[in-house]
């Protein structure tokens, strides 16, 4: 699942350390400030917010890297040893349901890299090497694919960020416009 280059794992440690250094800047650069100028009420709410924000947006970040996103089962996998009885039952049984995904002509989808029969919604990453159960896509800033059981952690993890961003644009607008109106 996980490359072996260290390559490919150059942007998620940058995203590691982007987090923590974002929350340490904005407790620095806004919230000290405040604190000095006596707001403790204001500093204390948005020290809290931002503190719980990043604990949040750093759990989904490692939970999305270390859930695996959901590969097909063993049983799936297509052997010579397959008795070809029990592939033409089970081709039937696929035929019947109407939610099986099938090639056009009729026959069960099949990954020829992994050797799976390919239930719907399932795709071949080349980066991963492997078939994934409800491919989103492969993500290169967690350095793995979206998927199936990771997909939740994935979307979390994108709210958490933005409603993060947005609160720390709204409580550093005033620092920011300050920047432009003292040149």
């Amino acid at each position: 699942m996980h490359h072996k280059n260290l390559g490919h794992w150059a942007v998620v440690v940058i995203v590691v350390l982007l987090i923590p250094w974002t929350y340490v800047s904005y407790i620095y650069h806004f919230m000290m400030p405040e604190l000095r100028q006596g707001n403790l009420l204001y500093s204390t709410f948005w020290i809290s917010a931002a503190t719980f924000m990043t604990a949040l947006v750093s759990y989904t970040y490692y939970k999305c890297i270390a859930i695996h996103p959901g590969s097909v089962p063993d049983t799936w996998r297509i052997t010579q040893n397959s008795e070809s009885s029990e592939l033409s039952q089970r081709e039937s049984t696929m035929r019947r349901r109407s939610t099986i995904e099938l090639k056009s002509q009729g026959a069960v989808r099949t990954c020829k890299y992994c050797r799976v029969r390919k239930p719907d919604r399932v795709h071949h990453c080349s980066k991963c090497n492997q078939c994934v159960l409800k491919m989103d896509h492969h993500c290169v800033w967690f350095n793995t694919c979206i998927g199936y059981r990771n997909y939740k952690y994935f979307f979390l993890f994108i709210v958490y960020l933005v409603v993060s961003e947005a609160a720390l644009m709204a409580t550093g607008m005033q620092e920011f416009i300050l920047c432009f109106t003292e040149v």
